[in-house]
């Protein structure tokens, strides 16, 4: 009698220990589920990068026609010059604008704004001094943030793919 309840105590003992795995690992599965889900997809409190350019393309192209005006001492040639320069702008489409003037710098930034190169832009940025940033402070502080909201993400999802290789 002792000995049948043993095996009995011992099939339910492994049966709990086999159902606390499995229970373990529909745990850990519904959790990466979840976070794959929530990472796979965009969030919308994070702006990509598209958006985050054509923001920084609007508050820039203000400030760059602003940077391109001629002073009124100017003479006749050079203000008409700058107007036309004003209507249209001839550049080759892979040279980009030289020099580190505010002008050459706030091109750059637009050029890359307008692509959707985040990063390049924020470092043409700061290559302008502070005062000619102060624009654009809000937008920098945003695409910061953004920056350090993405890299949380990724050491989330490192995370929990380690805790999930480290499971038994």
């Amino acid at each position: 009698m002792m000995r049948a309840i043993g095996r009995l105590f011992g099939w339910l003992w492994s049966g709990l220990d086999a159902l606390r795995k499995v229970l373990h690992l529909i745990v850990l599965l519904v959790l990466f589920g979840t976070l794959w889900g929530v990472l796979s997809r965009p969030i919308p409190i994070v702006p990509g990068n598209a958006a985050l350019g054509q923001e920084l393309a609007t508050i820039v192209r203000p400030l760059l026609r602003a940077s391109d005006q001629t002073s009124v001492d100017a003479g006749f040639l050079d203000r008409l010059q700058a107007n036309a320069q004003k209507l249209v702008r001839v550049r080759p489409v892979d040279e980009e604008p030289r020099g580190d003037d505010r002008s050459a710098i706030l091109s750059r930034v637009d050029q890359r704004a307008s692509q959707g190169n985040v990063a390049a832009a924020m470092d043409e940025l700061n290559k302008l001094p502070a005062d000619a940033r102060a624009p654009m402070q809000a937008w920098i502080a945003k695409a910061e943030a953004r920056n350090k909201a993405i890299d949380a993400s990724w050491r989330l999802a490192a995370d929990a793919v380690a805790a999930l290789k480290a499971a038994p």
